[in-house]
């Protein structure tokens, strides 16, 4: 891993451009990607950070120099994306709630 961290946000909604925000200015992380099964919402998120931009997280986390996936997507969700990401290799991020049911949060504590 280098010095910075590479950030990849799956969800481009209001929380989702909060957090690219955040990332750009923490010193030592760099966005470089987004993805949300809009495209026009990634699109845009993207083109405001100038990113790549995904319209799934399949292909986002395809990606080789990502280190770090911030779960933006909605709560009912969390725990499919952020197994997957983590699943990958990756570090995860997940906005609250961490999920709805106690089975999901369970099975991402697991992962």
């Amino acid at each position: 891993m280098t010095d910075t961290l590479r950030f990849g946000i799956l969800g481009c909604g209001v929380i989702g451009s909060t957090h690219a925000e955040a990332i750009t200015n923490l010193p030592g992380a760099q966005l470089v990607a987004v993805a949300d099964i809009t495209p026009i919402n990634a699109q845009k998120l993207a083109d405001m950070y100038n990113v790549t931009a995904y319209t799934n997280l399949q292909e986002m986390l395809d990606r080789k120099e990502l280190d770090v996936v911030n779960i933006c997507t909605p709560s009912g969700n969390h725990r499919e994306h952020a197994c997957a990401a983590m699943r990958s290799g990756r570090h995860v991020i997940v906005e609250k709630p961490m999920e709805i049911t106690l089975p999901a949060i369970d099975e991402m504590l697991r992962v």
